[in-house]
């Protein structure tokens, strides 16, 4: 009951899926759906969840609290509870998203309390990317502004940086969102799809190296 991180491997995500890892969380009277899900990115789920870090002793606090800081500021990841991933692998048609995190260094040297000791980690825990599922199997990772736009159309945003040209400057504006709402909307006309996202963001402007 006290579990409030799952790490699921990148191989057994890619060749058998996370469907029956699911299953089974979801039967068990004991296990709580609200627990983060996270799929390990060019690691082991092992390394992740033994790996020492200074500032959090546990790994999956590390973890947990590094998802909330850069899905709240910065936007390309976002936290997801396997209550909703199982929602979104039941929803035909839609396809599941999933943060990804990776081991950055050495693997035995995170394991080490010499790993705590130091200033800068000779290994540390990164956030990386957000895994595409489809029908619960990793097809692919998205990374920077792909990652960023598809929990923009997903409405998770909670904010993030945004770089704007003006009259000619490129990134002449600093803009940082507080808040947006997105909807999105789709129709058939002449037998093709045609998708409509509209948002709506208001924010603060953090810097500017033109007059406006």
């Amino acid at each position: 009951a006290h579990t409030n991180l799952v790490v699921v491997g990148e191989k057994l995500a890619k060749e058998e899926g996370i469907n029956i890892l699911v299953d089974a969380f979801d039967r068990d009277p004991e296990f709580r759906n609200t627990s983060t899900l996270v799929i390990a990115n060019h690691s082991s789920a092992a390394d992740l969840v033994k790996t020492l870090t200074p500032v959090d002793k546990i790994p999956a606090n590390k973890v947990l609290k590094t998802l909330e800081f850069t899905e709240r500021k910065w936007g390309e990841n976002v936290k997801t509870s396997l209550q909703e991933v199982m929602k979104s692998l039941e929803s035909p048609g839609r396809g599941t998203v999933v943060s990804g995190f990776r081991l950055d260094g050495n693997p035995q040297q995170a394991q080490k309390l010499d790993n705590l000791q130091e200033s800068a980690p000779g290994a540390t825990l990164r956030a990386s990317g957000i895994a595409v599922l489809k029908q619960g199997k990793l097809v692919d990772w998205l990374y920077g502004k792909p990652a960023r736009g598809t929990v923009w159309i997903l409405d998770k945003i909670q904010g993030t940086d945004i770089n704007i040209d003006w009259e000619g400057k490129k990134e002449a504006i600093a803009y940082q969102t507080v808040r947006q709402k997105t909807s999105v909307s789709a129709q058939v006309k002449n037998g093709q799809p045609h998708i409509s996202v509209h948002t709506r963001v208001e924010g603060d402007i953090s810097e500017m190296e033109v007059p406006v």
